[in-house]
C-alpha cells in the first residue's frame, strides 16, 4: 500500500489518511510517500512500518552510524549534522 505521510504522530510515528482510517507509519517523516507494511489494524486505525520510501521528505537524512539497522529503508535523524 503506498500512503502519503502529513504529520508526525505519538511515538515519533508517520501519520497518514487513506480513505475513512488513520496509518500510524513507523519510519516515515512527514512529506514522504512510503510504501508499507501493515502490521496491526484495530477500530479504523492502522499500524505500520516503511518497506520503500518512494519520496524522501527533506529532513531525511541517512544515519552513517548504524545503516544495517532497517534493511528495507533508510533510517534516518531529524537534525542535520553540522
Amino acid at each position: 500500500m503506498r500512503v502519503e505521510i502529513r504529520e508526525l504522530g505519538g511515538g515519533g510515528r508517520g501519520v497518514a489518511d487513506v480513505g475513512k482510517r488513520t496509518w500510524f507509519v513507523a519510519g516515515a517523516l512527514p512529506g514522504e510517500v512510503v510504501e508499507v507494511e501493515r502490521e496491526r489494524e484495530r477500530a479504523g486505525v492502522i499500524e505500520a512500518r516503511v518497506a520503500a520510501v518512494l519520496k524522501e521528505s527533506p529532513w531525511r537524512e541517512p544515519d552513517r552510524a548504524r545503516p544495517w539497522r532497517y534493511p528495507q529503508a533508510q533510517s534516518c535523524r531529524l537534525v542535520p549534522s553540522e
